[in-house]
């Protein structure tokens, strides 16, 4: 959505342009940093793995 916004925004209010590219650049930066985590999470077997699964399945469940 954000970069159907700056395309918009590139011509009708460029000086608005920035804020919105560089937003664009932090979310990019962010999503996979924030997959490692995710996938981090799902691997770990410690002790609290089981209970963790078991949110996994309720949240894709959508219980």
């Amino acid at each position: 959505m954000q970069t159907q916004a700056a395309r918009v925004m590139a011509t009708s209010r460029p000086a608005d342009f920035a804020p919105v590219l560089s937003g664009i650049e932090r979310a990019t930066t962010e999503a996979p940093a924030s997959m490692r985590r995710t996938v981090g999470a799902l691997r770990d077997t410690g002790p609290d793995a089981a209970d963790r699964c078991q949110a996994v399945a309720e949240l894709v469940e959508g219980r």
